[in-house]
């Protein structure tokens, strides 16, 4: 019942968004994607509820001045994922590993997680899957598919699908 709803963490007119929302070590972490004015980007703020109020994340201070998506959490610690690099905290919240550009050329990264064996798995919206190896090594994995969701034509024959990529438009 909508009636018995309050709010926690009002807007307070700054027009933003509460886009992500992770729970680690007991405390509910929350993304809050406020427009910047001078460009088209974000500069995301971090809050932290500690059980009683919500407060500036102590990881907001290591963190790049950019857009975050995504917050995922494992025994390995706090993954924050912003548009270049990949951050992750311990339970004291200090930052144990980051990777960036001086880990690989351009990253355009937008998740990552840990497996139970301890490799962590990075979406990059540029390069494909990556896979970095618990010796620190990355491999770059591009499944076999279409390149992009951009398709203009589908057809069959000869029990083979047929893609044509690019956007349809008229003629």
């Amino acid at each position: 019942n909508y009636a018995n709803w309050t709010i926690s963490l009002p807007d307070n007119g700054n027009a933003g968004d509460y886009n992500i929302l992770e729970n680690f070590n007991n405390k509910l972490f929350v993304n809050y994607a406020k427009p910047n004015a001078a460009s088209t980007s974000s500069q995301d703020d971090i809050l932290m509820y500690d059980g009683a109020s919500w407060v500036q994340s102590p990881v907001s201070a290591s963190q790049d001045i950019t857009k975050n998506y995504s917050f995922s959490s494992s025994s390995a610690g706090l993954i924050i994922t912003n548009g270049y690099s990949i951050s992750v905290y311990n339970t004291g919240f200090n930052q144990v590993r980051k990777i960036d550009y001086n880990d690989y050329p351009d990253p355009v990264t937008r998740d990552a997680v840990y497996d139970p064996s301890g490799i962590m798995w990075i979406a990059d919206n540029e390069q494909g899957m990556i896979r970095l190896t618990s010796s620190g090594s990355y491999d770059f994995i591009f499944p076999d598919g279409p390149q992009s969701d951009l398709v203009s034509a589908m057809s069959s024959s000869d029990s083979r699908l047929w893609v044509t990529h690019a956007t349809r438009t008229a003629m």
